[in-house]
């Protein structure tokens, strides 16, 4: 496979997590009506800001996965503006960690969540660091690549 055709799987696969995102973040009051049945619209309307905010940096991690594909697509892959949009990716799953475990315990404190549910968010937070984790390590790898890719590239 081509780094090119590479490439455009990820861009495709990028696209296809920003419309999904949005029609979850869409469709997120008729999700929530199933989720938290017979709570207030108070805590609905808590429920929904706290994952729109949530949200965010996700989609704003869009942008520096999209600039890595193109550079993947121009056979740039071991670079270092691979690592910083890396350890920008970084970042943001971190800060969508935090958000995510500030909000989620904060309703649950709130009594505006049950047990279950506050469970079954400590999975998601799991999945965010992991990828939070994921991505600084490929930061810090592809430094290291990028350094042997400039004295490949100078060796004759």
């Amino acid at each position: 496979m081509t780094k090119k055709t590479i490439g455009i799987l990820i861009k495709t696969a990028i696209v296809l997590l920003g419309i999904a995102g949005f029609i979850c973040c869409v469709l997120m009051p008729r999700i929530l009506d199933y989720i938290l049945p017979g709570f207030s619209p108070i805590t609905h309307n808590m429920w929904l800001y706290s994952l729109y905010v949530c949200a965010a940096p996700c989609f704003a991690a869009l942008f520096p996965a999209w600039k890595i594909a193109g550079n993947v697509q121009n056979n740039k892959s071991f670079c270092k503006e691979n690592a910083v949009h890396s350890r920008v990716l970084g970042t943001l799953m971190a800060i969508n960690t935090a958000l995510v475990l500030v909000t989620d315990t904060l309703l649950f404190v709130l009594g505006r969540s049950f047990l279950a549910l506050f469970i079954s968010f400590s999975l998601i937070i799991a999945i965010f660091l992991a990828v939070s984790i994921c991505a600084f390590a490929l930061s810090s790898l592809l430094d290291n690549a990028a350094v042997l890719q400039d004295q490949s590239d100078y060796t004759i």
